[in-house]
């Protein structure tokens, strides 16, 4: 839904980012591969906006939320494949 936001005709940067964030929130420190595939991808999809404050707290929340270890083994995986 949150890259959806991102491709309509004016996109909607904060609705998008709050939900990019409420699904980092739910997985926790227990990552999803699937959340982690597209929390990434919504990144670099709102990358034309990194310098809207939205996108850049979302950036933050990612890379915070990447760095735990379980998501770090996961990237690592993802990676190899």
């Amino acid at each position: 839904m949150s890259t959806a936001l991102l491709r309509q005709r004016t996109p909607d940067l904060d609705h998008a980012m709050t939900l990019g964030q409420e699904a980092l929130r739910l997985c926790g420190d227990s990552p999803i591969r699937s959340v982690w595939q597209r929390a990434n991808e919504l990144y670099e999809q709102a990358r034309p906006w990194r310098k809207y404050p939205a996108v850049g707290q979302y950036g933050d929340e990612l890379r915070a939320w990447s760095s735990q270890p379980a998501a770090l083994a996961m990237s690592s995986r993802t990676r190899a494949v």
